[in-house]
């Protein structure tokens, strides 16, 4: 993708995380370039051109803007819909098949913890724009059934864990799964776009913040934690 698309991205991406769709104009995103609006409007046809832009460079789609023609104008919403769902559904694909392999060849619990962590990092502006945005329903449908998804993955990943003795036997597992995935979901994704905007931790640094907070809670022996 061209720089210019990508100081672009970088714009776009945090105003609709950050301010919604509604809440954001073409002024902001001319003001935060320090370009004019008419600028602006010689690379995007309009605000949901931006928008179609951005979710799909958010869900790693960065390729179909490699040589575009400008301005660049609105995307295909059901085209924008199946690429979403064949790259998260990839993603669950990828997390699952280790639920299935021999205990020897299986992901440690560690190793679980930062593929998913890694997943949603990856994607995590793309599911933020979409919920913060909330003007595509088909988008949104997506978004929401796939990440019920990786909820069921973490959950069936907990039960495994579990059940050879690696993590201590909770009551009421599936609630606590939605303090997992809420903390991973805060370090990996939420925490570029909900905290003061000159708040910077590294990709690295948040992902051990997180393993090591869900680690210390439900691992059985603390020792066993590296």
């Amino acid at each position: 993708m061209q720089k210019i698309l990508e100081s672009y991205y970088t714009a776009i991406s945090d105003l609709f995380a950050r301010k919604g769709y509604k809440e954001t104009q073409v002024k902001d995103v001319a003001q935060k370039l320090g370009i004019s609006v008419g600028s602006v409007y010689k690379t995007f046809t309009g605000k949901k051109a931006m928008y179609h832009f951005g979710i799909l460079c958010g869900f790693g789609y960065q390729d179909r803007f490699d040589n575009p023609t400008y301005p660049i104008d609105e995307q295909d919403e059901e085209e924008i819909c199946g690429l979403i769902s064949l790259r998260l559904n990839n993603f669950i694909k990828e997390l699952r098949k280790n639920l299935t392999v021999p205990d020897q060849e299986c992901w440690t619990f560690k190793e679980m913890l930062s593929c998913i962590f890694d997943k949603i990092s990856s994607v995590g502006t793309g599911v933020y724009i979409s919920g913060s945005c909330n003007i595509s329903l088909d988008i949104i449908e997506v978004v929401s059934h796939v990440m019920h998804d990786l909820f069921q993955t973490l959950y069936d990943y907990f039960v495994l864990y579990t059940q050879r003795g690696y993590l201590r036997q909770v009551k009421q597992l599936k609630q606590h799964m939605s303090l997992v995935s809420s903390i991973l979901s805060w370090w990996a994704m939420n925490i570029r776009y909900q905290t003061a905007p000159d708040f910077t931790i590294d990709r690295e640094n948040a992902k051990d913040i997180a393993l090591d907070t869900i680690m210390h809670a439900y691992v059985k022996n603390v020792n066993l934690i590296d």
